[in-house]
């Protein structure tokens, strides 16, 4: 007889537990019960049935596959005339409809900077309000949007990079800001809008 946890869900049947229970020795008697038989007929059946409840309950656990990842894992990485940075994104498993996904974490350096946090989507990064991010990624050939993602470091500056569908030759740009005046009308010496090469691929495939 197969082992049952090598079966999937859908070929449970009730034949197969009939023969689960045969297997495990519950006494089912099929001849014309008289009274006292009738009584150890109904105390199988109900033995029957607990078990059939059992294996209906458990199925999930012992048929069933591993649930779906509820957050992926990305690399990410972009470089510019002195820029270099790297590290990883979580999102979340499921993307919108043209394809995109939603970076809830990230991880890595810029410059040798650590990487902080993750700018809220549907606010501005410190330096260039009042642009909001939105913080999408996706496999497309355009991998980020318009409004991109952003991030603070262990210096207390902030970037973001996003897509540049405006340029003449389409591409990426980040914005980088040390944000000790607001507004991205006020950005600084210190400040820049550079074009860069930006990529991400998927770790944890869904």
């Amino acid at each position: 007889m197969p082992h049952l946890k090598q079966l999937p869900s859908a070929l449970i049947s009730p034949t197969l537990i009939f023969a689960f229970i045969w297997h495990l020795g519950i006494p089912y008697n099929t001849r014309e019960p008289s009274t006292k038989s009738a009584i150890a007929l109904t105390t199988s059946m109900k033995n029957l049935a607990l078990y059939a409840i059992v294996l209906a309950t458990t199925s999930g656990l012992v048929f069933g596959t591993m649930p779906a990842a509820s957050a992926l894992s990305w690399n990410w990485s972009y470089s510019g005339t002195g820029i270099a940075a790297n590290g990883t994104f979580t999102t979340n498993d499921t993307p919108n409809d043209l394809g995109f996904y939603l970076i809830t974490g990230i991880t890595g350096t810029r410059n040798g900077e650590i990487i902080t946090g993750l700018q809220a989507a549907g606010t501005p990064m410190p330096g260039n309000e009042p642009f909001d991010v939105d913080d999408l990624i996706s496999l497309n050939t355009q991998q980020l949007t318009g409004k991109g993602f952003a991030y603070s470091t262990s210096e207390g500056n902030y970037s973001s990079p996003f897509s540049a569908s405006f340029l003449p030759k389409p591409g990426y740009l980040e914005i980088f800001s040390a944000p000790t005046r607001p507004g991205f009308e006020n950005l600084g010496l210190e400040d820049s809008e550079l074009p860069i090469s930006f990529s991400a691929t998927m770790i944890t495939v869904p």
